[in-house]
C-alpha cells in the first residue's frame, strides 16, 4: 500500500530538445519527506552512472591490457627475426633481401607505434577506472514548494458549497422541466 502511494506521488518528466530531466514528489503532510526522496533519487542515480562508467572502463583497461601483450610480442617477434636476418645476411646487394629487410623494419615500425599508443590508451583507461566524477549535474538543488500540493479545506469547502449550488439549481431545473415550457 505504501509503496503504491509513494510510487503515484513520483513523477518525472524530460525535456526532447535540452535533454533535461525533472523529478518531482509530492507528499501530503511531510514536505521535507520529499525533499529527502528527491535528493536520495539524484544520489543513487549518481552512484548507478558511476558504477557503470567505472566497469566500462575496468573492462576497457583490461581488454588494452591483454592487446598491449600481444602486440609486445608481435614486437619482440619482429625484433627477432630482424636480428636472425641480420646475422644470416651480411651482403644486402640482393633485392630480395633488401625487400626481406623493409618489411622487416615496417613490421618492428608498426608493432612498436601501436604498442606506444596502447600504452597510451592504457594509462587513459586507467585514470577512466578512478574518476568519480559523474555526467550527471544537478541544476537545480531539492526544495520545499511554497505551494501545497492539492486543495486546501477552505477550497474544498467553497467547491463543495458550489457544486451543492449546481445539483440543487438542476434538481429544480428537472422537477419544473414541464412548467418551463408551457
Amino acid at each position: 500500500m505504501e509503496k503504491e502511494y509513494l510510487g503515484s506521488t513520483i513523477t518525472h518528466s524530460e525535456e526532447r530538445l535540452s535533454n533535461l530531466n525533472a523529478i518531482t514528489v509530492r507528499v501530503r503532510r511531510d514536505a521535507s519527506l520529499s525533499k529527502e526522496i528527491v535528493e536520495n533519487i539524484y544520489g543513487s542515480i549518481i552512484k548507478y552512472s558511476n558504477e557503470v562508467t567505472n566497469i566500462k572502463a575496468f573492462e576497457k583497461r583490461i581488454f588494452i591490457e591483454g592487446r598491449l601483450l600481444e602486440i609486445k610480442k608481435e614486437l619482440e617477434s619482429s625484433e627477432n627475426e630482424m636480428l636472425e636476418f641480420l646475422e644470416e645476411n651480411k651482403d644486402f646487394s640482393s633485392p630480395s633481401l633488401l625487400l626481406k629487410k623493409g618489411r622487416i623494419d615496417r613490421d618492428i615500425v608498426l608493432h612498436g607505434q601501436l604498442y606506444l599508443s596502447l600504452s597510451d590508451q592504457l594509462e587513459l583507461a586507467k585514470i577512466d577506472e578512478k574518476d568519480n566524477t559523474s555526467s550527471i549535474f544537478l541544476l537545480d538543488s531539492p526544495h520545499i514548494s511554497s505551494y501545497k500540493s492539492g486543495i486546501t479545506f477552505s477550497k474544498g469547502i467553497i467547491f463543495i458549497f458550489i457544486m451543492f449550488f449546481a445539483i440543487a439549481f438542476s434538481w429544480q431545473a428537472y422537477k419544473n422541466r414541464n412548467q418551463l415550457f408551457i
